[in-house]
């Protein structure tokens, strides 16, 4: 009976401690290595853009109420001071991202909160590592794992207030259906024209936007608009020639996307018929500026 029990608390203990350690930084777009069995995680990508959200993924969904400037640290290496900016959480809650600090001063110039060809450091605290304080956590109730130290330096310039943020999906034509723009995103210009084209001719289509990218399979093709989610009415059908087209004035998106102001950011895309089934364009990211 003894041994019985022995093995049984053994079992018990094993089981424990494999579940606090279940939860750690899987991957990230600074090329990071997995934080499984308590590794420290290095980044394989240093050089980045000014604008650049940092994101990260995690084995089980992240509780938000964890992170802090303290529980993920972006650290301006030359005189200690922490980086301003946003959290928001991906699908399911297993991924994060960081998004820098947008601001404009009294003549509409953005400035950024990673300052141009300067060097940071980003730390994820880990209990694998013996880190204490404000570690980030699961929705489990499991602290990180691994840490993550890494180093950043914004040498490749500015993305730009739009952006192309995911790939297209190869359609009935041969192609994949493609989105572009013409104009800016100014809300004062309000002169943002959206092109969609490489579509079926004659189909039924129409344009859509959210509040946050997501990476979700919808008919052929990959959904990658979500968060508030809301359609560009009335729709836009393809031509003969396979194109759409439609301006978009981001003052007066639907209200189901929120209070638009400089600094705000969307994703666009358009959703198209398929032949007997449904596919997709590349989505675009649009920064409102003034």
């Amino acid at each position: 009976m003894h041994i019985i029990r022995t093995l049984f608390l053994v079992a018990a203990l094993s089981s424990l401690a494999e579940a606090r350690g279940s939860f750690y930084i899987e991957s990230c777009n600074l090329g990071c290595s997995s934080g499984a069995g308590g590794n420290p995680i290095s980044c394989a990508i240093v050089d980045v853009h000014q604008d650049a959200s940092l994101e990260f993924r995690f084995t089980e969904p992240l509780d938000i109420s964890s992170v802090d400037p303290q529980s993920l640290r972006m650290i301006k290496v030359q005189d200690g001071s922490s980086v301003p900016g946003s959290y928001e959480l991906g699908p399911g809650g297993l991924s994060l991202s960081f998004r820098p600090r947008l601001t404009f001063d009294i003549n509409g110039t953005p400035v950024y909160a990673f300052e141009a060809n300067t060097t940071y450091q980003v730390f994820i605290g880990g209990s694998a590592q013996g880190d204490t304080g404000s570690l980030l956590r699961s929705t489990l109730g499991n602290t990180n794992l691994s840490r993550l130290q890494c180093t950043i330096n914004t040498s490749l310039g500015l993305l730009g207030p739009l952006r192309i943020v995911c790939g297209t999906t190869p359609n009935s034509t041969g192609s994949g259906g493609l989105l572009g723009w013409a104009g800016g995103s100014s809300l004062s210009l309000a002169d943002l024209t959206l092109s969609a084209f490489s579509l079926p001719p004659s189909e039924f289509g129409m344009f859509f936007v959210g509040t946050r990218s997501v990476d979700l399979p919808l008919g052929v093709g990959v959904r990658c608009v979500g968060g508030s989610l809301a359609r560009l009415s009335p729709p836009d059908p393809t031509d003969v020639s396979g194109n759409a087209a439609r301006p978009v004035d981001l003052l007066s998106l639907p209200p189901a996307l929120g209070v638009v102001g400089a600094g705000s950011r969307f994703y666009f895309q358009y959703w198209y018929r398929d032949g007997v089934d449904s596919n997709l364009t590349n989505a675009i990211e649009v920064t409102a500026f003034p």
